[in-house]
């Protein structure tokens, strides 16, 4: 039960990188960003921006579950070898 816990914590804490990772890497985008106005012609310009993104929390609790188990039984698989040595 012990390795399941630690595989959960694993995983959440990977998953949490990836989201940490993910906003840092769209936020150097946004400063890096510079818009290409002669493209536009001055017909087509917003005047409004969006943030945001939609996911699946169905999805967010499959990918957590995988990672979890992938991650047990590396340290499962980690214990045997390390018990056989």
């Amino acid at each position: 039960m012990k390795r399941l816990i630690r595989a959960l914590l694993i995983s959440l804490v990977l998953h949490f990188l990836y989201a940490v990772i993910l906003l840092g890497w769209a936020y150097i985008q946004t400063l890096l960003y510079v818009p290409d106005f002669s493209k536009a012609n001055g017909k087509f310009l917003q005047n409004e921006l969006a943030f945001g993104a939609a996911f699946s929390v169905w999805a967010a609790i499959a990918s957590i579950s995988v990672v979890t188990i992938v991650t047990w039984l590396i340290l499962k698989l980690a214990s045997i070898k390390k018990a056989a040595v």
